[in-house]
């Protein structure tokens, strides 16, 4: 079966490669467009596959099934014979590795915020710490989204924004909404799990924005938040956790070295977003830094 339009292009400003995207099934280019919002676009007229320095060809037989290729001057793969849902996860974990290998710094499974200085704080955990609706919580409470689960982050210490839709489960919505009055405006995806939506939030610019801490989020319910800086051996190690297409593990593990060691780290501990969102403000303020206070707690 032959590829037709549509296409898409990937292009992040300032980030290699720039990625032409082609496929037979527009469910596939759909959920594509979702999850590298605002970055995938429609090529025009003046645009043409050989201005991309990757190419990637998506086709559904008639069975419906997938068929993978993935051309660059790097790396060539093809994939065969895989069906919906592991397509679009081997295509995030491809271009993870495609943009980690071709940009001055790593990519970390996480999110991030920035207050109105323009510093950002990336917000690293485990599946089910609650990042995600952490994130949700704080953009609507003020601080400007710039990713969800995505982080490239630079060897200068900046973070590229990656504002894909933010996808919370129904769980995490009714709580937004009866616990602290948020209401969140969002649609269904064909690609998601039927208990997710997508909130889409476009961030104020598009630019790199300065790293101020790291935060390795744990929910530990019934307790009061607590803000604890970490060493620089557990620093690194929460980094290294959190790496996502590592394709040069030496130049990788550097960077993860040198950020671990330039970037505080700490680790917050909580089971209330708001009491959460206290601890945070109080990093960007400098009240809870390595020359101030080691902890943040709710008065008893």
């Amino acid at each position: 079966m032959s590829v037709q339009n549509p296409c898409r292009i990937l292009d992040i400003p300032g980030v290699h490669p720039k990625i032409w995207i082609e496929s037979n099934d527009e469910k596939i280019l759909h959920c594509l467009c979702c999850y590298l919002f605002p970055y995938c676009i429609t090529p025009t007229a003046t645009t043409t596959r050989n201005a991309c320095s990757a190419n990637l060809s998506i086709i559904k037989s008639d069975i419906g099934r997938y068929c993978l290729t993935w051309t660059s001057n790097v790396t060539n793969v093809n994939v065969d014979d895989i069906e919906f849902h592991e397509t679009v996860r081997y295509l995030k974990k491809r271009l993870h590795s495609e943009l980690s290998m071709h940009n001055n710094g790593i990519i970390l499974h996480g999110g991030c915020v920035s207050n109105a200085e323009g510093n950002a704080i990336a917000i690293l955990g485990h599946t089910g710490a609650g990042k995600t609706t952490l994130i949700a919580y704080l953009t609507s409470i003020g601080y400007f989204y710039h990713s969800e689960d995505m982080l490239l982050l630079r060897n200068d210490g900046k973070v590229v924004p990656f504002p894909s839709p933010i996808c919370l489960r129904n769980d995490s919505v009714d709580l937004l909404r009866e616990h602290y009055g948020i209401r969140i405006n969002g649609f269904k995806c064909g690609f998601l799990e039927h208990r997710r939506i997508l909130w889409k939030i476009h961030p104020p610019e598009y630019s790199p924005v300065p790293m101020q801490a790291f935060i390795i989020l744990i929910r530990e319910p019934g307790q009061h938040a607590k803000l604890n800086r970490t060493s620089s051996t557990q620093a690194m190690d929460s980094i290294v956790d959190n790496m996502f297409g590592v394709q040069d593990l030496y130049s990788n593990l550097r960077t993860a070295f040198v950020l671990s060691q330039r970037t505080p780290v700490y680790t917050l501990r909580y089971s209330k977003l708001n009491e959460a969102a206290d601890c945070i403000s109080r990093l960007f303020s400098g009240k809870n830094n390595e020359w101030g206070l080691t902890t943040c707690q709710k008065d008893q």
